[in-house]
């Protein structure tokens, strides 16, 4: 799915830093059918999600240099993030929780630029679990023949987020 969103970043000499963050994100499955069903179910789940995560600075070039790639640097993220439900394709079929929360952890490379508005383009990858289930009934979710419908199941959100965007 797409994710859009606003970051805002804290640095202080010598400690690690602080990122807030306010995205849009669109999470799903794709779920094939059971050996008595080829069926294929696709399922949304869109979310308003925020991050306070800790930036752990690995590489920072020399900051007197001239040059606008004295921003380059590299980062580790981790942290907590916590969303709320805003659209589900399936809502009646569910006994969903509508919130999610989880535990985030990827890397960071910021790129300068020599421009006056736009600080640097910054290039992002992580992972994401969730810990909170999302649904109870397995056999909802799949909704395919074969499967028993008392059948108990937990489902969590987990994936991989790459995203690219500007600093101000």
């Amino acid at each position: 799915g797409l994710v859009s969103g606003v970051f805002l970043s804290f640095s202080f000499p010598d400690r690690p830093g602080l990122q807030l963050e306010l995205n849009y994100i669109q999470r799903g499955a794709r779920v094939q059918g059971t050996a008595t069903s080829e069926d294929v179910a696709v399922r949304r789940l869109n979310y308003i999600e925020t991050s306070v995560l800790g930036r752990f600075q690995l590489y920072q070039p020399d900051t007197v240099a001239p040059t606008p790639h004295a921003a380059h640097g590299l980062s580790v993220l981790v942290g907590p993030t916590f969303g709320i439900q805003t659209h589900s394709n399936f809502e009646a079929e569910l006994r969903s929780n509508r919130t999610d929360y989880g535990l985030v952890i990827g890397t960071n490379y910021r790129i300068g630029l020599d421009g006056r508005i736009v600080k640097s383009l910054v290039l992002d990858i992580r992972y994401r679990v969730g810990v909170a289930r999302i649904e109870e009934q397995a056999a909802v979710i799949v909704g395919g023949d074969g499967f028993d419908p008392n059948r108990e199941g937990t489902f969590r959100n987990q994936g991989i987020v790459v995203t690219t965007g500007f600093e101000f």
